[in-house]
């Protein structure tokens, strides 16, 4: 999760603003209001620290801003709003698993990006599949990180008789 600071300055000595509440709008609504509320259009973006917290939600939402709505500021001052950023999680749809059925089981690794995968991979030996194809795969939905399991076949049976 990271979060981004946007600060806004007063555009003369003798302005006197106050701060409107941004919390909870994305980052063009939050430029918006600001405008709105008589700071400049040019804005400028710096990295900041997770002073606060937001999950999936609130991801592009300001979640915290420094000084609080309803302070005025002068011309040095600024406003300092944090905006969560959260990476979106790519999610394997069924048609995903479903294009990989019967494929061989490296091909299938590669059409679904599992090279990199994060998330724990089970093989689940089937006799009711060829050898290194894929049956089916455990859950048919899933996030990139999820734990799943691959139905195939990758070790022979080999009956042995015993002695006559």
């Amino acid at each position: 999760m990271a979060f981004v600071a946007l600060a806004v300055t007063p555009t003369s000595a003798d302005d006197k603003l106050k701060v409107p509440s941004l919390i909870g709008k994305m980052v063009e609504d939050a430029q918006n209001a600001a405008i709105s509320a008589g700071f400049p259009q040019d804005l400028y973006v710096e990295t900041a620290g997770p002073d606060c917290k937001g999950d999936v939600k609130d991801n592009g939402k300001v979640k915290c801003q420094s000084p609080a709505p309803g302070t005025v500021l002068g011309r040095y001052e600024h406003i300092t709003v944090y905006v969560v950023r959260i990476a979106q999680k790519k999610k394997i749809t069924k048609d995903d698993t479903d294009a990989v059925i019967g494929k061989m089981l490296d091909e299938a690794k590669q059409m679904l990006g599992w090279d990199g995968y994060k998330g724990k991979i089970t093989l689940e030996e089937s006799d009711s599949c060829q050898m290194n194809q894929v049956c089916a795969v455990k859950p048919t939905e899933f996030m990139e990180d999820d734990p799943i399991t691959i139905v195939t076949k990758t070790k022979e049976k080999v009956n042995i008789a015993p002695p006559p």
